[in-house]
Order: structure tokens, then C-alpha cells, then sequence
């Protein structure tokens, strides 16, 4: 398995980190959705409130334009030797459920944002205790008649991750400096940054909290590469 080839289609350092920490033999990292297209698709969802399927959602639109790079001349190049191509894309939001109603919280981009999830946190606007919404998309590429990729193989997974917020004792000076200290968490659904914040107390695979699954991941392209090795 590990001599598959593996295109990655996301922004977030945190799935780039994570796909070449899984010791695939290559790996190719390519940009899909802008912040802004992704907001656009989000806000013009009408599932937007429900986060699983927003995630998904979302995923499939960046297998869309990923799959769309494959006619790249560039890429085209490098896929040219390989023998077994999976291409992968994520999305991920945190849910926090309130009389059996989920509030979805995205990426803050903006300090007053994130402040605003965590005084809804703090406040109890919102439970302390949410979930982690993440979806993985894997599809297996094979060669068409005409020498074109074409799709051989896909399934997506949706995947939970609990996570409790211990608050309390934690100013609104202390989390602006957080902030400040890592502007990254403006990238991080719900405002959370596991890294930097131990107030996180996560139930589950860090991984997936962080947005990508090393356990989900590893499981699909398998079965993206068995099922090919079974059509051959």
C-alpha cells in the first residue's frame, strides 16, 4: 500500500502535515477551494445547519476541482509512472448541539470572530462540550481507454471526535493573547487549536480532531488499493 500515490487537495497545513507523516512512497499536495469560494459554497447550502452533511458537502467540491488538476499538463507528467492513484480531500466542522439543535462553527478568520466563540462557549450559548464533525473523501484513479484518469473507486466516511472545553479561569485578556500568540487558530473550525490550547480535553483520535484521520485515512486507500487489485 505504501507505494501508492497519494494526491492531496487542501489548503490546511494540518492535512499536509498529516498526509506526509502516514509514509505513503509520494505524495503531491495541491491547492483546491479559496477560504472564499468555500464560504460562498457554505453560505448558499441549504444543509448548511446539518454538519455532517455540510462536510461533506464541501469534500466533494474539492474532489471536484481536484479532479478537474488532472488534466494539468504538470501533473499529467508526474502521474504518468504511477501505478496506483488516490486522490483525497477533508472538510471538517465543529457542532455544538443545544435542545437537540447543532450550532456549526467554521473558521473564525478574524480575532472578534473567534473571541465570539469563545464568549459563546464561556457563556453557555453553547455547550462546552462539542463535537468535531470531519469528513474524508478517497477516490482510486485509473487510466481510461483513451488514457485519461478516470474514477475506479470512491467512498466517503464522516467521522466524530468529542471535545470538552475546561474554561473556567480563562479571561478574555488570556485568550486574546493565545490569539495573538497563534494567529493560526484563526484557521481552525470553532476557533479550537489543539496544539496551543490546553483547555482542549479531546476523546478520540487527535488526528481526526486536527482534521484528517491517520486511522481513516490509512483504511480507506487500502480499500481503494484492494478493490483495485481485484479488478485487475
Amino acid at each position: 500500500m505504501m507505494d501508492t500515490y497519494v494526491l492531496l487537495g487542501s489548503t490546511s497545513q494540518w492535512r499536509r502535515r498529516a498526509i506526509l507523516s502516514l509514509g505513503f512512497k509520494s505524495v503531491s499536495l495541491c491547492s483546491t477551494l479559496s477560504d472564499r469560494e468555500e464560504r460562498a459554497l457554505e453560505e448558499g447550502y441549504e444543509h448548511a445547519s446539518d454538519p455532517a452533511m455540510l462536510t461533506k458537502y464541501i469534500a466533494e467540491a474539492k474532489m471536484t476541482y481536484l479532479r478537474d488538476k488532472l488534466s494539468d499538463s504538470l501533473l499529467q507528467i508526474v502521474l504518468r509512472d504511477q501505478k496506483r492513484v488516490v486522490l483525497l480531500t477533508a472538510d471538517q466542522a465543529i457542532a455544538a448541539c443545544t435542545d437537540g439543535t447543532d450550532t456549526v462553527l467554521s473558521k473564525p478568520h478574524t480575532v472578534d470572530k473567534a473571541l465570539e466563540h469563545f464568549d459563546m462557549y464561556r457563556s453557555g450559548a453553547v455547550p462546552r462540550s462539542v463535537l468535531a464533525i470531519s469528513c474524508c473523501l478517497v477516490e482510486k484513479q485509473g487510466e481510461g481507454q483513451e488514457g485519461e484518469w478516470v474514477c475506479r473507486w470512491e467512498r466517503t466516511v464522516v467521522d466524530e471526535v468529542p471535545c470538552t472545553l475546561d474554561l473556567d479561569g480563562v479571561s478574555e485578556e488570556d485568550l486574546r493573547s493565545l490569539l495573538a500568540t497563534h494567529p493560526d487558530t484563526l484557521q481552525c473550525c470553532g476557533s479550537l487549536l489543539n496544539e496551543a490550547m490546553p483547555f482542549c480535553h479531546i476523546e478520540g483520535e487527535t488526528s481526526s480532531f486536527e482534521g484528517l484521520s491517520h486511522r481513516l485515512v490509512l483504511s480507506l486507500v487500502t480499500e481503494a488499493v484492494t478493490h483495485a487489485a481485484g479488478q485487475v
